[in-house]
């Protein structure tokens, strides 16, 4: 028997998504969720610009990830009732017009309010992968979720990397003007080419809020996956919002320039993502998240010893990274498997607690940091990576006492909320 049933949408259209248009949806994936990072190397240097500390600048990578969690919370639930081919260009359009403001912010507050917009549109992959599942065929809906992230990760570290080398060249504010154009013509692409949606069921839009908000409670599945992914995702963004300052202090000293080009480690991860969603789709879903979770959590050691050793620092963050990722994939696809016809309010509140734990590991590291350093850093996400594990171990033990009593682990939520 295998952990993640294929499941079938009795009530889409045929398939319909061609290698061209996945490709399409994976790259617009990674465009959307570029703008959630490209100031995680800027941080310094947006400090500087505006004469604040390091907890202050943190508060612009934070102001990206509340607006994303909005986003979620109050967006991508449009995508079950709305027709997405006509919302995804327009909050594409919204974040381009955000980052341009960002570009102009005469104090950290205006950037701030900038980016958080910009952040609440960047929400359009989230909106992609529900519809990219639902015009996949049932048995490759692992792999297309793989591909999905795949192209979302692509994006992290082309963010990281590009906004690193544009902001040592030109600024960081040149940064944040390429990427807003970016996402203007990436708006008029996707207006242009989205396949159009058949018209949907209209559901109030109070009432989409309220089965959002009901389905953490009905859902034990979405539930085990969502905390799992919380307390992954802020040792994430522990680890990596930290590295910027390590690598800029003592004893590395590196350049702007140079800790953008460490987001290319996460560039395995990529690979590992795509794997990892032909994993879920042959029914190793168990077996991937377990090994994801140890090998993480095995990572640890090598990032206190990479507070001086180059090395240890580069092998836990690529391996640390991947691990993470793989886990992720299989959180998504087994989460979109629950119910077809409410695929985009599943997904959005598996991401809503996903980057509710980015916005604890980031602002947790900056009071940590000031105050501890890097040791404090790395025992916070040893704390984050030990609460995931055990979430995952509790959910297979109760998993097994409703196997036993014949009590299915993947209930409809049109069934269930009301």
């Amino acid at each position: 028997m295998t952990d993640v049933p294929s499941g079938s949408d009795a009530s889409s259209a045929a398939p319909a998504l061609t290698q061209g248009l996945l490709l399409l949806f994976a790259v617009s994936n990674g465009i959307f969720i570029a703008n959630m990072f490209y100031n995680q190397p800027l941080l310094v240097s947006i400090g500087r610009t505006f004469h604040v500390g390091t907890q202050q600048s943190t508060l612009v990578f934070t102001s990206a990830q509340v607006g994303y969690l909005l986003g979620l919370a109050l967006l991508v639930p449009l995508g079950d009732v709305l027709l997405r081919n006509r919302l995804v260009p327009l909050v594409a359009a919204v974040a381009g017009v955000a980052l341009l403001g960002a570009t102009l912010a005469t104090n950290v507050l205006t950037l701030q309010i900038a980016i958080g917009v910009a952040g609440m549109c960047s929400i359009g992959g989230q909106i992609l992968v529900p519809y990219a599942a639902t015009l996949a065929e049932p048995e490759h809906r692992g792999q297309v979720v793989g591909i999905m992230l795949t192209g979302s990760l692509s994006g992290i570290l082309l963010a990281r990397t590009v906004g690193g080398l544009l902001a040592q060249w030109h600024g960081w504010r040149f940064t944040y003007l390429v990427a807003a154009l970016i996402m203007l013509t990436l708006a008029v692409i996707l207006v242009r080419v989205l396949p159009r949606e058949r018209d949907k069921t209209r559901v109030g839009y109070g009432a989409l809020l309220h089965r959002q908000l009901r389905f953490f409670g009905v859902q034990p599945v979405l539930r085990n996956r969502a905390l799992i992914g919380m307390f992954t995702y802020a040792s994430f963004c522990t680890v990596w919002t930290a590295e910027a300052f390590l690598l800029e202090g003592r004893p590395y000293h590196y350049s702007i320039a140079v800790v953008g080009l460490i987001g290319l480690l996460g560039a395995p991860a990529a690979l590992v993502a795509m794997f990892s969603g032909r994993f879920a789709d042959r029914g190793w879903e168990r077996r991937i998240t377990a090994g994801g979770l140890l090998v993480l959590l095995a990572t640890t050691p090598f990032l206190a010893r990479g507070a001086h050793a180059l090395w240890a620092l580069i092998a836990a963050l690529a391996v640390g990274y991947a691990s993470i990722m793989a886990v992720h994939v299989q959180n998504q696809t087994k989460v979109i498997l629950i119910d077809p016809e409410a695929r985009s309010g599943l997904l959005a509140v598996y991401t809503i607690c996903y980057y509710l734990g980015g916005v604890l590991g980031t602002l947790s590291v900056g009071w940590t940091w000031s105050r501890f350093g890097w040791a404090g850093v790395v025992t916070l996400a040893l704390i984050y990576r030990i609460a995931a594990l055990s979430v995952w171990i509790y959910g297979e033990l109760a998993g097994r006492g409703e196997r036993r009593r014949g009590v299915p682990s993947l209930r409809p939520s049109s069934a269930l909320v009301k």
